[in-house]
């Protein structure tokens, strides 16, 4: 339970920080002294580049979502089937039929209850009480102990995983990437009338902004240390939630941390060029603007808590 409140409140602090504020990006209506021509070059620009990037974005993006998805739901499941052993004293007390005396099954299991461990000194008193057999109950008694431990394991394992997979689900699922959808949307987009060719032009514009802006955070420092403090989190969870040893916990650290920075470096870049080019050509004065620094802008808060907005 500690585990589960410490990873749900994670959850609340660092989602946030991949949401970002709206932004007001060009209406229709700012290309009404556009040219014609310019309107239509422009729209072509822009649905080549989304055409360029649309199946590699496409893939990492619905990719890596039904990765963590379906991690975070097999990790729930797992967590929620698991039944744990009512208790490991009373599994032990369960597995033997082996007729030594009653009184020494009582005696070593209580003697090792508390620790879930057969010693050295409980071995000896079996052996010396009931010779063979004695041992054999011993042997019994801590493969009780370790079944129990490892069906105990399996289910903190299966929790810590299914947190730190919706975290890095909703984290997707919150950043907004165009290039993953663009391409068809923006081709089906009516531009019949100059109106509408000026409105599909701003929405275009949009599109390719936010597209370079999600893959610039998504290489960014940020993404590395927000990665890097989920993963530290998730092997904090094991070793101090749940009491487990530090080699479980950098077992847990290791393997989200290479997830997660194998998700950040397979992410596609092609929108970042594309939207420098474009900036390049029509807006000369702002291209110089558009690089790969991250500024923090600004906090807002918003219906669904705390966006973070950045400029490049």
């Amino acid at each position: 339970m500690k585990c589960i409140k410490f990873s749900f409140a994670l959850f609340l602090f660092i989602l946030p920080l991949f949401l970002r504020a709206e932004e007001s990006h060009s209406k229709g209506d700012d290309f009404k002294n556009t040219p014609e021509a310019e309107v239509t070059e422009r729209i072509s620009f822009l649905q080549q580049s989304f055409d360029e990037t649309y199946q590699h974005s496409r893939l990492w993006h619905d990719g890596w979502l039904a990765v963590y998805g379906l991690s975070a739901v097999a990790g729930t499941l797992t967590a929620a089937t698991t039944e744990l052993p009512e208790s490991r004293r009373s599994e032990v007390l369960k597995a033997y039929a082996l007729g030594a005396d009653q009184r020494l099954i009582t005696l070593i299991a209580a003697s090792a209850a508390n620790t879930q461990k057969i010693t050295d000194s409980n071995r000896s008193l079996s052996y010396a009480l009931y010779g063979t057999d004695g041992l054999i109950l011993t042997t019994v008694m801590q493969s009780a102990f370790d079944k129990a431990e490892k069906i105990h394991h399996a289910k903190q394992d299966a929790i810590v995983n299914a947190w730190t997979s919706a975290i890095a689900f909703g984290a997707t699922a919150a950043t907004p990437y165009p290039a993953a959808y663009a391409s068809k949307d923006f081709r089906e987009m009516a531009s019949s009338t100059p109106l509408e060719s000026r409105t599909k032009l701003a929405q275009g514009e949009t599109w390719l902004a936010e597209s370079a802006e999600a893959e610039i955070f998504g290489r960014s420092a940020i993404s590395h240390f927000l990665n890097l403090a989920v993963a530290a989190a998730s092997g904090l969870a094991l070793t101090s939630g749940y009491n487990r040893s530090s080699r479980d916990g950098w077992t847990m650290f290791g393997s989200n941390l290479v997830t997660g920075e194998l998700a950040i470096f397979t992410q596609p870049t092609r929108t970042i060029s594309s939207w420098k080019s474009y900036k390049a050509k029509y807006y000369p004065s702002d291209a110089a603007k558009v690089g790969v620094t991250l500024q923090l802008r600004a906090v807002v808060l918003t219906p669904r808590g705390f966006a973070v907005s950045f400029a490049f």
